[in-house]
C-alpha cells in the first residue's frame, strides 16, 4: 500500500489492491498497523470514489486507540462523501459525526486547542460543501470561521504533529484563496496565496509545489502573467522532481497560457509542444 501512495505517486491499480484486502479483512490484526492499513485502503478506495472506502474507514475507527487517528479517520469519511461519493444525503450525519469526534479527540488528549483545531478543519470541509453546493455565502462564512478557529493556535500546543498542521493550515488558506477569486476578485486572492506562500517556504516544504501552482493561476487570473511565469517555472521544477509527476502537464498548460498573454508565442509555442509530448506518454490503462 505504501508502495503504491509513496513510491509511484499514483492510484493505478491500487484500488484492487485494496479491496483483496477487505475481502480478507478477518486475518487483518486488531492492532494499530491494521488500523493503518484499513485507513491506507480508505484512502485509496476513496481515490477512485470506490463506495467500500466507507467500509475500511469504520473497520479501522473500530481498532484505531490512538485519539488523534481516530478523528482523521472520521473526518476522511465526511471528505469523502463530499468530494467523491455523491450521496448527499449521507453528508449531514458524515459532519456531524466528525464534530463529535474533533470533541472525543481534545477530550481523551486533555487538550482543548485539539478539539478547536480540529473544528477548524470541518469548517474549512464544510465550506467546500457549500461551494459545491453552490451557496457561496454560507461558504465565506464557514472557510472565515475555519480561519479564526486554526489562526491563534500555535502549532506547539497541539497533539498534531506541527509538520501535519501546517499542511492542514495551508489548505485552509488554499481554499480561501480560491473563494475570495471566485467570489471577489483574483488581486484579492494574491495576498492570501503570497501569505501561504511564506508559510509552506518557513513549514511546509512538502506543500511549496502545490501553493506556487495555485498562487500562479491566481497571477494568470488576475492579469499578472509576468510574475506567474515566474512563479510556475519554479513550480514546473518541484513537480518534475517529485513523485507526483503527472502534475506537470497541469502546469505546462499553464505556462503555455502565461507566456501567450504576455505575446511571447515562441515559448508559449514551446510549452504547448511539451504539454503534447506529455500527453502522448502518458499510458492509456
Amino acid at each position: 500500500m505504501k508502495y503504491y501512495a509513496d513510491v509511484l505517486g499514483n492510484w493505478i491499480d491500487a484500488d484492487r489492491m485494496a479491496n483483496l484486502i477487505l475481502n480478507r479483512k478477518e486475518i487483518i490484526p486488531d492492532n494499530d498497523q491494521g488500523a493503518e492499513l484499513l485507513s491506507s485502503c480508505g484512502n485509496l478506495l476513496a481515490h477512485t470514489g470506490d463506495p467500500r472506502c466507507r467500509d475500511a474507514y469504520n473497520l479501522a475507527l473500530e481498532i484505531w486507540e490512538n485519539p488523534y487517528q481516530k478523528f482523521t479517520t472520521q473526518f476522511r469519511i465526511a471528505v469523502a462523501e463530499i468530494k467523491r461519493l455523491n450521496q448527499p444525503k449521507a453528508i449531514p450525519e458524515a459532519i456531524k459525526k466528525s464534530y463529535q469526534a474533533a470533541i472525543e479527540f481534545g477530550n481523551r488528549t486533555k487538550n482543548s486547542s485539539d478539539t478547536k483545531f480540529s473544528k477548524g478543519l470541518i469548517k474549512n470541509l464544510e465550506a467546500l460543501f457549500y461551494i459545491k453546493s453552490k451557496q457561496l455565502d454560507k461558504a465565506g462564512e464557514s472557510i472565515k470561521e475555519a480561519l479564526d478557529l486554526i489562526s491563534d493556535i500555535p502549532s506547539s500546543n497541539l497533539t498534531i504533529i506541527p509538520g501535519i498542521s501546517y499542511r492542514y493550515r495551508l489548505q485552509i488558506l488554499e481554499n480561501y484563496g480560491l473563494y475570495a477569486g471566485m467570489t471577489s476578485s483574483w488581486k484579492d486572492a494574491l495576498p492570501i496565496y503570497r501569505q501561504a506562500l511564506t508559510m509552506s517556504r518557513e513549514h511546509h516544504p512538502e506543500s511549496l509545489a502545490e501553493v506556487l501552482a495555485m498562487y500562479g493561476y491566481a497571477l494568470i487570473q488576475a492579469k499578472e502573467s509576468r510574475e506567474a511565469i515566474e512563479v510556475l517555472l519554479e513550480a514546473e521544477e518541484l513537480f518534475s522532481q517529485d513523485i507526483w509527476i503527472d502534475k506537470v502537464p497541469q502546469i505546462h498548460k499553464m505556462l503555455a497560457v502565461a507566456y501567450d498573454d504576455i505575446g511571447n508565442n515562441e515559448r508559449s509555442l514551446f510549452w504547448l509542444e511539451k504539454l503534447m509530448n506529455q500527453s502522448e506518454l502518458t499510458p492509456t490503462l
